[in-house]
């Protein structure tokens, strides 16, 4: 069971950074992936934290969501 958690915790991962790679590439609201970006979008939207840089701003809560995820994981592995 525990084994089941971590590898469907991997795998949100790889969809976190998935939705990452497609921030940059594609344009804001393209309907054919919303039915992918948008449960991810809305986990994401609990770290949201955003770092003013001039005229732009970096948006740091998806490196947040990583470490809670895997420190999540390593909890899991150690019991």
């Amino acid at each position: 069971m525990t084994l089941l958690l971590v590898q469907a915790l991997r795998l949100f991962e790889l969809a976190i950074i998935l939705r990452i790679l497609m921030t940059w590439f594609l344009t804001p609201g393209d309907r054919r992936f919303l039915i992918f970006t948008r449960p991810i979008d809305r986990f994401l939207e609990f770290f949201r934290v955003l770092i003013p840089m001039g005229r732009m701003q970096l948006d740091i809560g998806p490196i947040l969501a990583l470490m809670l995820i895997q420190a999540v994981e390593r909890v899991l592995i150690n019991l």
